[in-house]
C-alpha cells in the first residue's frame, strides 16, 4: 500500500533548502533567534551538544536503532526546559518522543503504521511515560498525534527507499482520518542524512538532506515548532470540532457563514480526501447548532459553549481545497446564468446555496502552505532495486490492476503545484449521488436532466470537465414529491475559450472522455497536421461523453432485482468492467475502442445481455454517435493556439442522447429497482433462499398457539386461516416476480381471446393473408 501510495504522488513531490522549509512551514513569530541560542546553549551544558554534534549519536555505532535515536526524548524535554527561561511567552501544546513500538487508534481502516518518533498534543488523553529515555507504549488516537518522524542507522538507497515509504504511508492516513487536518509534519534520519517533510493538498515538500550533527540548528528550530506550535499553527483546522457522542461514534462541528453545523452519519463522499495532494472534497449531512441562552445545558458542548441541536432541517455541507484562482459555485452559477436563455430553467437544477466561502480564521483566509516558487525544484522518490512493482497491494479503497494489453503511458508534464485555498459551502437540497442511486429510472431522471444542463453550458459557452458520478445528484422534492436532477461541482468549469493546452488534465477517472484521457483529438487527419497532442483541449462533447460512461458503469455495477443471474454470469460482467474502470486518468485501450473505432460496442451488449434485458441497452450504441460527432467536429483541424470554432457545436448531439434514455424511461416509467451486482443471487441462492423462509415462516407458525372457534367474534368472518393467507410479497424481487408473472398470463389469455375470435378460414385464405403481411413488412 505504500508503495501505491507514492506512485499515486510521483507528481507532487518538491524540495527546498532546510532553511526555506523551515521558514515557511515551521515558523513562528515568538520563536526568535535569541530562544534557538538560548535553547542551544542549554543543550550543550547537558552535555547533549558538543562541537562534534549530538553526543549519544556520536555512541550508537555498536547500539540498536532504537536505543541510538532515543536521546531524541531527553532532547525534547530539554529544549522545553531551556525555552521557560526566556522572556518570550511560550507555553507547551505537545510532548515528544521515540515511540517505536506503539500503536495507534484509527477512525478508518487502511494503513497501520509504527512511527520511531511523534509528538502528541498535551490536550489529549494520552499518559506518557516518567522517564524521557523509555519509548511511548500508549494507545494514541491519531487525531492527537502532531508529527512523525522514522529513523535508519544506515545510509542505503534501501533505506531511504523505506523511510520515504513508511512517512508517506503514515503521512496519509493521518490526513485521510481526520477531517480537522489539514498539513502533516515530520522528519527522517538514515545514519546522519536528515530530511524534514510537509504533506499538505498542494504539494509534499521535503527539504534538501543535512548532516544531523554539522547543523544541529536545524533539529532545534524544527523541534520548538512541533513543541510550542498551536494547532492552527501546526496543521489543524480551527473551524472543524470533533464531538464525541454518548453512544461512542465522534461526529464534527463546522463553522461555515458565522453559524456552527453538526453532521449526521458518515461522509455522503470523502473519497477524494484519501488522496494526500488535491480537492480532499468532503460531503456531509449536516444540522444547524443555535448557542444556549444564559446557563442553560445544551445538548453539544463545543470550546466549553453549550449548544442545542436543529433537527427540523438538514443541509449538505461540502468542504474542499481549490486551486488559488478558482471561482466559488455561487459566483459560477451566477456567470452561466447570464449567458443562457431560459434562466429559471437552468436555475432550477442547479444547488441552493446558504454559505458560499474561503474559510477564514481571526479575520484571515485559510490557505495551503508552500514555499516560494523561486525556491523549490522538482524531486522524485527514492528508488529502491528491491521494490517490486508487481508487488500486490492493498488499499481502504478498492483497486485494480491494470491488464496486461495496458499500452505505454507518455511522460507527464511537469506540474506547477498551484496554491489551494480551503472553501466550504452549506446547501438546501439533500441529494443522492449516482453511487447511491438504486433505481434506473432515478438514474435515467437524473441522466436526462445533466444532458438539459450540459446543452445550457454549451449555450453559455463554458465546460463542466468533471461530470462524475458524485457531482450529478437527484433531488426528490418533499413538497411536491417529484424528482429532478442537479448538476454539482462546478469549481472545474471555465469558458471553453480561455482554456488553454496548459490547462492540468482533471475529471474523475471512471467518467473521463477518452479524447480528455489521451490528450489528443483522436479523429483529426494525422496527415494535415502532426502535433495534435500539443493543441488538445476539452470541449464541450467530452463533458456529454462523461454521462454516457456514468450509464455504463451503473449497468456494470448493478442489476434488477427481478433478474436472477447466474454466479458465472456476475463473474463474467465484474470481469469485463475491469476493461472500462478503476483506472488512472491515463485511462485505458478498451476504453478507446469502445469509442474509436467503435466495434467493441457489440461486444460490449453481448456482455451485458448475460444479465440486463434488451430494452434499459438501448443507449449502449451511443458511443457510435460520439464517434461521428467527434469526426465531423475534427475533420478541419484548429489553428495553433485556437480552440475548435463555437460555431461547430449544435444541440443536435444531445437530443440524440435524450431520446435514447427517453426510451429507456418509457419501458421502466414505473420504477425499475435495481441492486449492486455484488449483492444479486444466482438462481439456485435464490431458491435456497425461498426455501429457507418457508422454512421459518412454517417452524413460526407451529410455534404460534392455535386460535380456537369461540375466540373469533362475528366481525372476524372474512379472516382466512393463517395456513391459507398469500404469501408475503413485501421485498421488492417478489413483486417483480409476481408481477411478470401477471403479465404474462394476461397475454396467454388474450393471445387465445383473439384466436378464439377469428372467424374460420381455409389454410389457402391464411395462407394469402400471411404472405401479404410479410411482404408490407
Amino acid at each position: 500500500m505504500r508503495t501505491r501510495i507514492k506512485e499515486d504522488h510521483n507528481d507532487d513531490l518538491i524540495t527546498c533548502s532546510p532553511t526555506t522549509f523551515l521558514k515557511t512551514y515551521a515558523s513562528k513569530e515568538h520563536l526568535t533567534k535569541d530562544v534557538v541560542k538560548a535553547v542551544t546553549k542549554s543543550l550543550k551544558q547537558r552535555g547533549l551538544l558538543d562541537e562534534n554534534g549530538w553526543t549519544r549519536l556520536q555512541q550508537s555505532h555498536k547500539k540498536s536503532e532504537n536505543n541510538a535515536y532515543s536521546f531524541f526524548g531527553p532532547v525534547a524535554q530539554a529544549i522545553q526546559t531551556a525555552a521557560k527561561t526566556t522572556s518570550m511567552p511560550l507555553r507547551p501544546q505537545s510532548d515528544a518522543h521515540p515511540s517505536p513500538t506503539s500503536s495507534s487508534r484509527h477512525s478508518k481502516p487502511g494503513y497501520t503504521f509504527f512511527p520511531d518518533w511523534r509528538a502528541v498534543a498535551l490536550s489529549s488523553t494520552v499518559s506518557m511515560p516518567r522517564n524521557s529515555n523509555q519509548t511511548v507504549s500508549s494507545l494514541v488516537d491519531t487525531s492527537a498525534i502532531i508529527a512523525i518522524g522514522e529513523f535508519e542507522l544506515a545510509q542505503s538507497a534501501e533505506k531511504i527507499c523505506d523511510n520515504e515509504s513508511k512517512m508517506v504511508g503514515a503521512a496519509n492516513q493521518l490526513l485521510w482520518n481526520d477531517p480537522c487536518r489539514e498539513r502533516v509534519l515530520g522528519f527522517t534520519v538514515e545514519n546522519r542524512r536528515t530530511r524534514f517533510w510537509d504533506f499538505s493538498r498542494t504539494a509534499i515538500t521535503v527539504s534538501e538532506p543535512f548532516d544531523l550533527d554539522k547543523n544541529p540548528k536545524y533539529l532545534i528550530e524544527f523541534f520548538l515548532f512541533i513543541l510550542y506550535a498551536e494547532r492552527h499553527e501546526i496543521g489543524f483546522d480551527p473551524t472543524v470540532h470533533p464531538v464525541p457522542l454518548s453512544d461512542g461514534k465522534l461526529c464534527f462541528c463546522y463553522e461555515a457563514g458565522g453559524e456552527y453545523y453538526l453532521t449526521v452519519g458518515q461522509p455522503l463522499s470523502e473519497e477524494s480526501a484519501f488522496r494526500m495532494v488535491g480537492r480532499a472534497t468532503r460531503v456531509w449531512v449536516v444540522i444547524r447548532l443555535s448557542k444556549t441562552s444564559g446557563n442553560n445545558i445544551g445538548d453539544v458542548v463545543i470550546d466549553g459553549i453549550n449548544f442545542t441541536r436543529d433537527d427540523s432541517c438538514k443541509y449538505v455541507l461540502k468542504d474542499a481545497w481549490l486551486y488559488e484562482d478558482a471561482l466559488l459555485e455561487m459566483q459560477i452559477q451566477s456567470n452561466l446564468l447570464a449567458n443562457v436563455s431560459d434562466k429559471e430553467e437552468l436555475r432550477n437544477h442547479f444547488l441552493t446555496f446558504l454559505v458560499d466561502e474561503q474559510v477564514r480564521f481571526q479575520g484571515k483566509a485559510r490557505w495551503a502552505l508552500r514555499c516560494p516558487e523561486s525556491k523549490f525544484t522538482e524531486e522524485k522518490w527514492q528508488q529502491d532495486d528491491y521494490v517490486h512493482h508487481n508487488s500486490s497491494r492493498s488499499s481502504s479503497r478498492p483497486s485494480r490492476e491494470k491488464p496486461v494489453h495496458e499500452r505505454p503511458k507518455p511522460p507527464r508534464p511537469t506540474r506547477p503545484h498551484p496554491i489551494r485555498k480551503h472553501i466550504r459551502s452549506v446547501a438546501k437540497e439533500v441529494c443522492e449521488s449516482l453511487y447511491q442511486l438504486m433505481d434506473l429510472t432515478d438514474a435515467l431522471i437524473c441522466w436526462k436532466d445533466m444532458i438539459k444542463c450540459l446543452s445550457y453550458l454549451r449555450e453559455a459557452g463554458y465546460t463542466h470537465r468533471d461530470m462524475s458520478g458524485g457531482n450529478c445528484l437527484l433531488y426528490r422534492c418533499p413538497e411536491t414529491n417529484t424528482r429532478k436532477g442537479i448538476i454539482s461541482d462546478l469549481e472545474y468549469c471555465k469558458r471553453y475559450m480561455d482554456l488553454s493546452v496548459h490547462d492540468p488534465k482533471t475529471g474523475t477517472p471512471d467518467f473521463m472522455a477518452v479524447e480528455v484521457q489521451e490528450q489528443s483529438l483522436l479523429f483529426m487527419d494525422h496527415e494535415k497536421i502532426q502535433t495534435s497532442r500539443k493543441l488538445f483541449v476539452p470541449h464541450f462533447v467530452h463533458d456529454l461523453e462523461s454521462i454516457y460512461w456514468q450509464y455504463i458503469w451503473f449497468l456494470h455495477h448493478r442489476v434488477a432485482v427481478h433478474k436472477e443471474p447466474t454466479a458465472e454470469n456476475i463473474k463474467f460482467v465484474q470481469q469485463w468492467a475491469k476493461n472500462y474502470f478503476g483506472y488512472d486518468m491515463d485511462g485505458s485501450g478498451p476504453r478507446r475502442a469502445l469509442i474509436n473505432p467503435g466495434v467493441h460496442v457489440y461486444a460490449l451488449k453481448e456482455e451485458l445481455l448475460r444479465i440486463h434485458s434488451k430494452k434499459i441497452l438501448v443507449a449502449v450504441d451511443f458511443s457510435l454517435n460520439l464517434r461521428k460527432e467527434y469526426q465531423r467536429l475534427e475533420t478541419n483541424p484548429p489553428r495553433v493556439h485556437k480552440n475548435l470554432l463555437l460555431t461547430g457545436f449544435n444541440n443536435d448531439i444531445y437530443e440524440d442522447f435524450g431520446q435514447k434514455l427517453s426510451k429507456i424511461l418509457k419501458h421502466c416509467s414505473g420504477g425499475y429497482p435495481f441492486e449492486p451486482l455484488k449483492e444479486a443471487q444466482s438462481p439456485l441462492e435464490s431458491k435456497r433462499k425461498r426455501k429457507q423462509e418457508v422454512e421459518d415462516s412454517n417452524t413460526a407458525l407451529q410455534k404460534k398457539p392455535r386460535i380456537q372457534l369461540s375466540d373469533l367474534d362475528s366481525e372476524s368472518e372474512g379472516l382466512s386461516s393463517p395456513v391459507m393467507q398469500k404469501p408475503d410479497l413485501s421485498s421488492q424481487r417478489e413483486i417483480w416476480r409476481e408481477r411478470e408473472r401477471q403479465v404474462l398470463m394476461e397475454r396467454k389469455r388474450s393471445r387465445s381471446r383473439s384466436q378464439s375470435a377469428q372467424p374460420r378460414t381455409s389454410l389457402m385464405l391464411r395462407t394469402k393473408k400471411m404472405h401479404k403481411q410479410g411482404k408490407q413488412k
